[in-house]
């Protein structure tokens, strides 16, 4: 395994979201107490779970924060950035100064123009804090997807257009027949290689034992399993219950 790639297996899931998170907190608090900014990029689903933990004390007016995949839909129910605008986490953010990537869809907004606003806003923040460090929390879903992005075994060249375009930060695409949400604004892999600094992990039940062990084979393609692709990010520590061959 490369040494990009840290698996952590842990006896249970409460270990994995305590050490996940205090991971993160060291990254988040050395680049605090340097003055460095930050752009915190979040998953939605399970990952939530990660948020109690979470030192409220590394956040200020230097962290900007967004979700790392969008749904895109009007009903808050469904769109992830609306759903974390929930959370204590978000509003204890807020009271501290932090800045967000605002994902919920406009009015009479359309999905190519979404996926191109949220681009356009990390590219700029990019540009903004040319030093500046992006950190993730990730999860993996059952199927082997990854922020958003689905398998396509039987298109990989969609797959490639989709995901694979250099120029491409955030694709519009249309998940349907592969997900409940099928309409989807995602960071592409070409994002999650080149421009997240830290990537942290959460993958939890046995249901996910089949995509992580497909995940860490010495062998596998993207379309069939896109989390394949944190394998080849800057820096992943992947934290998991499952006890893997």
């Amino acid at each position: 395994m490369a040494s990009n790639f840290r698996l952590h297996t842990v006896s249970s899931k409460e270990k994995a979201v305590t050490q996940l998170t205090e991971k993160l907190n060291g990254v988040l608090s050395e680049a605090r107490q340097e003055h460095i900014s930050v752009l915190l990029l979040v998953s939605g689903g399970s990952a939530f779970d990660l948020f109690p933990l979470v030192d409220v004390l590394t956040i200020d007016e230097h962290v900007t924060i967004g979700v790392l995949d969008e749904r895109y839909s009007r009903d808050p129910k469904e769109n992830n950035f609306a759903q974390l605008q929930q959370t204590e986490f978000y509003r204890t953010a807020k009271d501290k100064g932090a800045h967000f990537i605002d994902t919920t869809v406009q009015d009479d907004e359309e999905h190519e123009a979404h996926a191109k606003r949220f681009g356009q806003v990390l590219t700029d923040w990019k540009k903004e804090n040319p030093d500046g460090v992006v950190v993730a929390t990730v999860g993996i879903g059952p199927d082997g997807h990854t922020s958003g992005v689905l398998p396509c075994p039987e298109n990989p060249e969609l797959f490639t257009k989709l995901f694979e375009d250099p120029g491409v930060f955030v694709a519009a695409y249309d998940a349907e027949g592969k997900n409940p949400y099928r309409y989807r604004s995602t960071t592409t892999n070409t994002f999650l290689r080149e421009y997240i600094d830290h990537a942290f992990v959460y993958a939890v039940g046995e249901n996910k034992k089949d995509a992580l062990s497909r995940v860490i084979a010495e062998t596998g393609d993207l379309p069939t399993t896109p989390a394949r692709v944190l394998r080849e990010m800057k820096s992943v520590d992947l934290f998991t219950d499952v006890v893997l061959e």
